[in-house]
């Protein structure tokens, strides 16, 4: 079962030429499955803040010249009910998701990022 539509991943910038536009050709699975069992554990629903970014979007909002957006591997996410108690309930459930390996607490701006880079587990804040 998925809880996410594919259009939730799509790059924000909506240029013409965004290669944005092809989110399920752009995705990793293994986040996909990630944020399902993320999901579920939290038990409601995840908004995706910023999902695919081509490089234009990725340089327009200050991303890192390599961000994991731009690889399809990487999302920055909040719970739907917005609280900052179900926000700190969505970093403890992403700190226990095995396939999570880059882990950035937004949480003083309202967001978490999760991707499923390559390599051992890394943790930073915004």
């Amino acid at each position: 079962m998925s809880y996410f539509k594919l259009r939730e991943f799509e790059c924000q910038c909506k240029t013409k030429d965004c290669m944005g536009k092809q989110p399920r050709l752009r995705m990793s699975q293994t986040l996909l499955d990630a944020l399902n069992r993320i999901r579920e554990e939290l038990g409601q629903p995840i908004v995706i803040t910023s999902g695919f970014r081509c490089k234009n979007h990725n340089r327009a909002v200050g991303g890192a010249l390599n961000s994991r957006h731009m690889s399809g591997d990487a999302v920055d996410i909040r719970p739907a009910s917005g609280s900052a108690e179900d926000l700190e309930e969505l970093w403890k459930v992403c700190e226990r998701e095995a396939a999570i390996v880059g882990l950035g607490d937004g949480r003083r701006k309202g967001f978490i990022h999760v991707d499923c880079r390559p390599g051992t587990r890394k943790v930073w804040q915004y």
